[in-house]
């Protein structure tokens, strides 16, 4: 997505993508521009500094009257931005809006505070927002008239600022003139801009708002047009701001990576936990059950032992079992599953000469 906030901050134009037909907003009039080119005076215009006040850097420079100021702090000057004899203009904010179909990505930049707004033709925009906004001052539109160089200019420069990745844009601005209360003129120049990604819609607009007196006022209105059609954007400017952007998406990114770690960690974390629970759960089960059948054996073993008169031993050597006659105190058994019963707790055939050719081991009969 275009950087379109920011792009607004610096300049005194706009990006802007589709939603107008200008042929239709062209039907009017085209005077404005024409006498733009025929009749604005080059003698008395010089170039003036536009500065970033963010940055202090000059963002532009745009050729306007000599004795016409732009002005840094706006307080100073009655909320005028420029002002000149006769002459004061003021800038309309920003407004700056979202739109999506995907409904997820929709509640989550409400939930983040961004406007939705869907997307609107520059003559409806006009008159939902524009004709009730200066209706309530007296203001009444008079006319509409497009403003094409205007239009390319901003669609240059922001072919020249850093975006993140491919988008659709189209560049639109028109200047609308109004009739005040007092019968006076007033003359605003309207940028609106669309960028398009993925499904992902960015869009809004902002302007200069001119008033001057009568006998000034058509010529000042020629100059402000000229001098934005002219304005020439400092490069060094453009450096700042582009390395800005790609900060902070590296920042994001790094940001983005992190988190996703982090995720993958924890969630790594509880697929170990979850198995080594049931690992646990599944051993307990498993040493009951064997418990459970080892002691059923027993009990089997030891019934059918009872009614044979026998006992159970291991052979230490082979771990196989074997059954011995009951009755005997001891038992010793070789390696070939022969045994020996006695009675004598000192008697150990290890030690018998008549047959301590082989190994013994005694073995406890259950």
């Amino acid at each position: 997505m275009i950087a379109s906030k920011a792009y607004a901050a610096l300049l005194t134009s706009v990006i802007i993508i589709g939603g107008c037909d200008n042929e239709s907003v062209s039907s009017r009039t085209t005077e404005v521009m024409s006498q733009a080119k025929a009749e604005t005076p080059d003698a008395g215009i010089v170039m003036h500094d536009v500065i970033n006040p963010k940055t202090g850097q000059v963002s532009s420079r745009v050729p306007l009257p000599a004795d016409w100021k732009i002005h840094r702090d706006t307080s100073q000057s009655n909320g005028a931005a420029i002002t000149g004899p006769g002459v004061q203009i003021t800038y309309l904010p920003n407004k700056f809006f979202t739109y999506t179909t995907d409904q997820m990505m929709a509640q989550s930049y409400q939930m983040a505070g961004q406007p939705m707004r869907r997307v609107t033709s520059i003559e409806q925009l006009i008159e939902e927002d524009l004709v009730p906004q200066f209706g309530q001052h007296g203001y009444q539109l008079i006319k509409t008239v497009p403003l094409p160089e205007l239009a390319e200019k901003d669609k240059a420069y922001n072919a020249r600022l850093y975006k993140v990745g491919p988008s659709q844009q189209q560049f639109v601005v028109v200047g609308t003139e109004w009739k005040g209360p007092e019968g006076n003129k007033s003359f605003h120049i309207l940028h609106y801009y669309e960028s398009a990604s993925n499904g992902f819609l960015s869009w809004g607009y902002y302007g200069q708002v001119l008033d001057a007196e009568p006998a000034v006022y058509e010529q000042a209105k020629q100059q402000l047009v000229h001098g934005l059609a002219n304005q020439q954007y400092d490069q060094a400017a453009i450096n700042t701001y582009n390395a800005s952007e790609q900060q902070k998406l590296s920042q994001s990114q790094a940001a983005h990576n992190a988190k996703m770690r982090q995720r993958q960690q924890q969630f790594d974390q509880s697929q170990r936990l979850h198995r080594e629970t049931w690992d646990a759960v599944n051993k307990s089960s498993m040493d009951a059950y064997r418990s459970r059948q080892q002691s059923s054996d027993r009990g089997q073993n030891q019934s059918v032992n009872a009614i044979h008169d026998e006992s159970t031993v291991t052979n230490p050597y082979s771990g196989e079992n074997y059954q011995v006659e009951s009755g005997s105190n001891h038992y010793w058994m070789n390696n070939d599953g022969e045994y020996i019963p006695t009675d004598d707790h000192f008697y150990n055939p290890n030690a018998d000469p008549a047959i301590n050719n082989q190994d013994w081991q005694e073995v406890e009969p259950r």
